[in-house]
């Protein structure tokens, strides 16, 4: 049994599970928080404990100053991720996040062990990402992006001070991305799962398999129906995906949901 703590700043816990036998770490996208997760960590079984990284300049971190690169971002959450070490972690990343994830499963396997990375609509570090150039891209075309991609309520984007709040962070994950140079080096030991929503506009299968070549432990390729922000209407299968595959990697046997849910099937195959 685990006493819950509070977690240290640049981590949001939703759920505590004072009984978990991992802890599912995750990264947001571009523009995103850690608040993107909280409906996915109220949806996996009593066992699983969800943990959600803040990117400074955002929520409650709104005042630090915004990262310059995804080395800082994977510095930062390594750093305080290896203060998590005695459970075994699972890191997910959606779309940007994939990318801040995946570098920190490179700086935390040299000093402990990643159970799985879950690379979530994203490409592989080693591909070009197509970023736009921020000096030549109107806030105008960036709402049109946003609107393209999905995952965000039209009412927020009509609503000036939103708006505007939403550019400022997304402008700066922009400079995140577009500044991003992958080195090669040592590749994971632990596995990779890519998922992929199949109406994605900007990822595809062919980039999806191209993270088989930053694993020596395989990967798997999950298609899940939608689009870029698939996880949101896709909610209780991707907690059901998550916590099977976590079960097989640690050999655990299925928990019963948290009290109250009722969307995990721990039949379901991945």
């Amino acid at each position: 049994m685990r006493t819950a703590v509070r977690p240290p700043a640049g981590i949001r816990r939703f759920h505590p599970r004072e009984h978990s036998v991992a802890q599912l770490v995750c990264f947001p996208h571009a523009g995103g928080s850690a608040s993107a997760f909280s409906s996915l960590s109220a949806v996996l079984p009593a066992d699983i404990e969800l943990l959600a990284v803040q990117y400074p300049g955002r929520q409650e971190r709104r005042t630090a100053p915004c990262a310059r690169g995804v080395s800082a971002l994977a510095e930062e959450a390594a750093g305080t991720l290896l203060q998590f070490a005695d459970q075994p972690l699972v890191l997910f990343g959606h779309s940007m996040g994939a990318l801040i994830a995946f570098e920190t499963a490179r700086l935390i396997e040299q000093h402990g062990t990643v159970v799985r990375l879950f690379a979530s609509a994203g490409r592989p570090p080693s591909v070009d990402w197509g970023i736009r150039d921020l000096d030549e891209c109107s806030d105008q075309a960036l709402i049109a992006d946003l609107r393209r991609l999905g995952g965000m309520p039209e009412q927020l984007l009509e609503e000036e001070e939103v708006r505007q709040e939403i550019l400022r962070v997304l402008r700066a994950d922009y400079h995140v991305l577009s500044s991003y140079r992958f080195l090669a080096g040592r590749v994971l030991s632990a596995p990779v799962t890519a998922l992929l929503g199949d109406t994605d506009p900007k990822n595809n299968a062919g980039h999806a398999a191209g993270w088989a070549r930053h694993t020596s432990a395989g990967l798997t390729v999950t298609v899940l129906p939608g689009g870029h922000f698939y996880l949101n209407d896709q909610l209780a299968v991707l907690a059901a995906l998550l916590a099977t595959s976590i079960y097989q990697d640690l050999g655990c046997t299925a928990s019963r949901p948290p009290e109250g849910e009722s969307g995990w099937d721990p039949a379901l195959p991945t």
